[in-house]
């Protein structure tokens, strides 16, 4: 009965977090002057994401100092999440300093990422196919798919399409990506949790 209640509970409390984070998040915090102080590029939304991010970096990390099996695996996947939060702030390095250096920031985290987990590379395939066996797995996969949804919300043909044609507001199309993005994430940590969870000693 245990191992039946105990992924039953873990579902439940994660689906109650991410209802009232939502709640909290769009309706209880006092409601700001603009649309785009809540879901714009700088907005109260994309602070969440950073936060959630960085608490998935934070078991990533923990995972690969307590597992070292997972290692290699928990090492790249820090990795990719300090590469989303670099491209969650492209407007802000674009802005302020030039176009592109986002990417340049990226692509220099993911080389010193795979640097580090080379070490532990024998591994990594071992990783792998213990995280495809676990439950983990379709959390992480599931939260993948929803952020690369997340961007067709943001087509300009799709709300020409909704308005029919009339002006389209900026912040109607954040909040539709905004806010999916938000849910992606937030899986994304539950996989990261659920994989910490399952892994053996």
């Amino acid at each position: 009965m245990k191992p039946v209640v105990g992924p039953l509970l873990r579902v439940t409390l994660y689906g109650v977090g991410l209802l009232v984070l939502g709640d909290v998040v769009l309706h209880r915090l006092p409601t700001p002057d603009h649309p785009l102080d809540l879901f714009g590029e700088y907005g109260r939304l994309e602070w969440v994401q950073v936060g959630i991010l960085l608490a998935c970096l934070a078991v990533s990390v923990l995972t690969a100092i307590q597992r070292p099996a997972s290692r290699p695996l928990s090492i790249l996947l820090a990795g990719a999440l300090v590469a989303v939060l670099v491209r969650e702030h492209n407007n802000y390095f674009k802005d302020h300093h030039f176009s592109g250096l986002w990417q340049l920031i990226v692509g220099a985290v993911l080389a010193v990422t795979v640097l580090v987990a080379w070490r532990w590379r024998s591994h990594l395939v071992p990783a792998l196919r213990a995280l495809v066996s676990l439950p983990a797995f379709g959390w992480l996969c599931a939260a993948v798919l929803l952020t690369a949804f997340a961007q067709l919300l943001d087509e300009q043909s799709l709300w020409d399409f909704v308005l029919e044609g009339g002006a389209v507001p900026y912040a109607a199309r954040r909040v539709a990506e905004e806010t999916t993005e938000v849910a992606a994430f937030y899986l994304f940590l539950v996989g990261l949790i659920e994989y910490r969870l399952t892994l053996d000693g």
